[in-house]
């Protein structure tokens, strides 16, 4: 049985396809312009979706050789406390500079404390940024940490807000990237039209094989090059 489930994954998902689902993520608290400039390597010569890097590198662009390279960042990272205005301005700031995309931490402690109407005007902001810049945004909501009911409701709350992404984890809280984590938010999202990247903890071919089966169409890793390593696939 083992082995179908794997040939059925190889043909379904080779790493020549899989990387171009893969945001290649550096998002570690202490980082070198090398290995900086090693991930937008790594993403030109492999074909990975996106850069994903910090804030600071965004800011720092210009040193690095970027041709070719989509540039993606995030906002409120990694627990989502900033003040709605803060964020909305690193949003702007990061756009201005040559993010492409942002996956943007939401204040999770309104979604404990059933603060909605908290919850709708940070998603209606982000929604106007999206608009206004004709970027994309994608909502992390740190699956792990929500019971079913407020999970479907902030997912829910995503649609009504007219965004179209929500992110399982940051992978910095939690590990949302496992196949019950992502088949958990995806069975959610695909209720309300909404897309899924996956992120926490996936690695290897097989860990971003299971996160596609499950239902994501996007993958955030760090160890982006197992994809290519890993002789499972």
């Amino acid at each position: 049985m083992e082995n179908n489930i794997l040939k059925y994954l190889r043909s379904k998902y080779p790493p020549e396809q899989i990387v171009k689902f893969i945001d290649a993520t550096l998002l570690k608290p202490s980082i070198s312009f090398d290995e900086v400039q090693k991930l937008i390597n790594d993403v030109k010569r492999f074909g990975f979706y996106c850069a994903m890097v910090p804030p600071t590198m965004v800011l720092e662009s210009e040193i690095f050789d970027l041709s070719g390279v989509k540039v993606c960042s995030v906002v409120g990272f990694p627990y989502g406390y900033h003040p709605l205005k803060v964020k909305a301005e690193e949003a702007k700031i990061l756009i201005d500079r040559g993010s492409e995309e942002i996956d943007v931490v939401i204040n999770l402690v309104n979604v404990i404390n059933n603060r909605w109407d908290d919850i709708e005007m940070e998603l209606k902001s982000l929604r106007e940024i999206e608009k206004e810049f004709d970027v994309l945004v994608k909502v992390i909501v740190e699956a792990p940490l929500l019971h079913n009911n407020a999970l479907e409701r902030v997912i829910s709350e995503v649609a009504r807000a007219g965004l179209s992404y929500v992110k399982t984890s940051t992978g910095v809280i939690s590990k949302g990237g496992d196949f019950g984590t992502v088949l958990r938010v995806s069975n959610i999202a695909k209720k309300y039209g909404l897309k899924v990247k996956a992120a926490g903890g996936i690695k290897g071919w097989l860990g971003a094989a299971l996160a596609l089966y499950a239902g994501a169409s996007r993958i955030g890793m760090s160890d982006y090059l197992s994809v290519i390593e890993d002789k499972r696939g």
